[in-house]
């Protein structure tokens, strides 16, 4: 998951360093603190670990920053994705939203798009999706997916009127 922030420029209360260390990501700045100094950024980063993690979301749950993109676009390891993704089920098909937060933006990349369809005739369905991957284990539902490097662009409102887009992360 790519995590984006935007870089705001506020004047530094005395207290508060320009930049601090943190582990394998280097120096850090605002909109970033550290434990010492939580009220200096939005974003608080627990440096004090062999891997940095963020929490975007104050009091709820630490992310591991995997790598930085670019300035101030994160990927994170999301330990709630990767269990869906370790142990599959029906409910590892349900879309999966990241943390809401006004000041910050997320993409699930890379993703894979299914189609969730409403179990009914399945001819006209599987017509419409002949040459997607189909799972048809869940109930009153059935899944059509294909991996990205054999995506063909579909739009919203060109698919079954009984079906909904779910985007998972890969």
């Amino acid at each position: 998951m790519l995590l984006h922030s935007a870089e705001g420029k506020t004047k530094a209360q005395s207290s508060c360093p320009e930049s601090f260390p943190c582990g394998h990501l280097g120096l850090m700045k605002f909109p970033f603190s550290n434990f010492s100094r939580p009220h200096c950024g939005l974003f608080l980063l627990n440096c004090d670990v062999p891997s940095p993690q963020i929490q975007v979301v104050k009091q709820e749950q630490w992310y591991k920053i995997k790598n930085i993109s670019r300035p101030n676009a994160f990927e994170i390891h999301d330990k709630v994705f990767q269990n869906h993704l370790d142990y599959p089920g029906c409910d590892s098909f349900s879309d999966i939203t990241p943390p809401n937060s006004p000041i910050i933006s997320f993409t699930l990349f890379p993703n894979l798009t299914l189609y969730k369809c409403i179990n009914g005739p399945h001819v006209q369905i599987d017509q419409y999706f002949n040459g997607y991957y189909s799972y048809k284990s869940c109930g009153g539902y059935s899944f059509y997916y294909r991996y990205s490097e054999d995506n063909q662009s579909i739009t919203l409102g060109s698919f079954p009127p009984d079906c909904s887009i779910i985007h998972l992360p890969v």
